[in-house]
């Protein structure tokens, strides 16, 4: 098993195009024993406002609406991370990058424009896998790709600490090998899979520092 009143960090929008160029979602490579260090160093970034919030030059409306996705223009932002991350891989629009922080998710077009939406949730997505996996902090709904696409899994995730269940079910990882769950903030959580006969589990948080990027939970 793998160890690993919220602040908000308001930072540049380069410095925060840095950081999650670095730690988004890179390729697959073999997994070794998928312990991967995950942790964030950005914190949570919020941005104020809604679907006009902008962080940078463009704004969420004018990013969405070119990649052919007008329709989330107005969308809440989890709405907008939820529908990103069901996109099928090969149909990921052109141009355009988006990665999921513990406070916001930031959307990038293929002109350079930056968008940041607030969450007041934690997105936790989690790609459980068998042989291969890659090093992943922040999510990238329309970049990352996991071993077990479209496999139907039983994911249980409950608070460390309490026991609490909070999320609990049969789920189908999208076909980016994924499957995300919405969670309260600021807790210490256990993860656990089963699926093709396997299981494994593993320990994450919720906080501001903790990853939105699951990819070291290995079934075996």
């Amino acid at each position: 098993m793998t160890t690993s009143r919220r602040p908000y960090l308001l930072i540049s929008a380069p410095a925060l195009a840095a950081l999650l160029a670095l730690s988004s979602c890179t390729a697959p490579g073999e997994a070794g024993d998928g312990s991967s260090a995950q942790s964030a160093t950005a914190g949570g970034v919020r941005v104020p406002g809604g679907a006009e919030a902008q962080a940078g030059s463009g704004n969420a409306v004018t990013i969405l609406t070119a990649a052919g996705l007008g329709e989330l223009g107005s969308a809440p932002a989890e709405t907008v991370v939820e529908a990103l991350e069901a996109i099928p891989v090969n149909e990921r629009p052109d141009g355009l990058s988006a990665s999921v922080t513990a406070g916001a998710v930031r959307l990038s077009g293929a002109d350079g424009a930056e968008a940041s939406l607030p969450l007041d949730r934690f997105y936790l997505s989690v790609a459980p896998f068998i042989t291969t996996t890659h090093e992943c902090t922040f999510h990238a709904p329309v970049g990352c790709k996991g071993e077990l696409a479209s496999t139907e899994a039983r994911f249980t995730i409950t608070d460390t600490s309490s026991g609490e269940v909070l999320a609990s079910g049969m789920r189908r990882t999208a076909s980016n090998g994924f499957a995300g769950f919405w969670l309260p903030t600021d807790r210490a959580v256990t993860v656990s899979v089963e699926a093709a006969g396997k299981s494994g589990s593993v320990t994450t948080g919720t906080g501001p520092n903790d990853p939105t990027c699951l990819t070291t939970l290995r079934l075996g």
